[in-house]
């Protein structure tokens, strides 16, 4: 079974309330949750299920999460 993406907003909060993240916009922390966004990024770097892929960020992970494979 394939996890749910973190591109989506609902389970994107849902991460973020588990956690007991909390961010605030006035300080620039943002969120990527629109997955055809999350898509062309993925296509643009050229990432293969074969890639070794390192997310460095304050972030949840969202884009590790949407590679291929």
């Amino acid at each position: 079974m394939k996890e749910p993406t973190l591109g989506n907003p609902q389970n994107t909060i849902e991460v973020l309330q588990k956690y007991n993240f909390v961010f605030q916009k006035k300080f620039g922390q943002n969120f990527l949750i629109d997955t055809h966004v999350l898509d062309k990024i993925i296509a643009a770097a050229e990432i293969t299920k074969d890639d070794f892929v390192l997310e460095i960020g304050p972030g949840i992970g969202t884009t590790l999460r949407t590679q291929p494979g």
